[in-house]
């Protein structure tokens, strides 16, 4: 039912048990989540772009068959559930929900989620039960001004991380976040697996020596500079020359 007129999906008295699909992309007219404990075998979840809801129901936590879960680009969106319990959930994607200022919280046994991304979020702190998604390898924190994110990146990853095992994590997204030279931690070695490390348009002037070592497995460094507006910060910076790097 994408880009349907529907403003909601069912009263509180129906209960389907073989609904797994539920897709209402760019459904603009759409409203609220319904009751998800009437559907408990919901397996995968698609509202991208739907405008107007504001809230998630909290009984979206509980699906203990859900997959993957898009609300990227749910503008109005404000409420997410306190907490997923959902241990069967390897997707979740809240990238573009500008209004989404607390990011929830997860169960321990969420073991199969692999992919996050609250990019361009309020997101302003990272919950610590991050630290016990064992599965997660892709990360993008992108233009979330990440209050704690010194703490993140120097104790969460270098010891949180490394001690609950997410050195699953393969690619790791941390573009205009703010980022100076004391936020970089002394190494990243307990990232291990990681391929992908992104730094574009932070604010430090020096690494420390030994702050890549371990990672032998990095493909893509990127910690180019450019001009670029973030969430209504701009930066002003040198561009990367390409008629000079052809000439050499």
């Amino acid at each position: 039912m994408r880009h349907s007129k529907i403003k909601q999906l069912w009263n509180d008295k129906q209960f389907m048990t073989e609904l797994k699909f539920i897709d209402l992309r760019n459904s603009l007219n759409f409203m609220e989540t319904p009751d998800f404990s009437r559907v408990p075998n919901l397996e995968h979840l698609r509202l991208s772009g739907c405008k107007s809801p504001v809230k998630v129901h909290p009984s979206l936590g509980q699906l203990k068959e859900l997959i993957e879960v898009y609300l990227d680009g749910c503008e109005n969106l404000e409420i997410l559930p306190e907490k997923l319990e959902t241990n069967s959930l390897m997707k979740l994607d809240l990238s573009g929900c500008g209004k989404v200022a607390v990011l929830l919280e997860f169960g321990k046994g969420m073991k199969k989620l692999s992919y996050l991304d609250p990019r361009n979020t309020a997101i302003r702190t990272l919950p610590v039960s991050l630290g016990s998604l064992m599965g997660l390898g892709y990360l993008d924190l992108q233009c979330c001004e990440i209050l704690n994110l010194d703490e993140f990146l120097k104790t969460h990853i270098t010891r949180q991380i490394a001690g609950l095992n997410v050195t699953s994590l393969t690619e790791l997204y941390l573009k205009w976040c703010g980022i100076n030279d004391g936020s970089i931690p002394d190494d990243f070695h307990s990232l291990s697996s990681l391929i992908v490390l992104d730094l574009l348009g932070n604010d430090f002037v020096n690494l420390p020596n030994a702050c890549f070592f371990g990672l032998s497995r990095l493909v893509f460094l990127n910690m180019t500079i450019s001009l670029f507006q973030c969430r209504g910060r701009t930066k002003y910076v040198i561009p990367y020359d390409e008629e000079e790097e052809a000439a050499v």
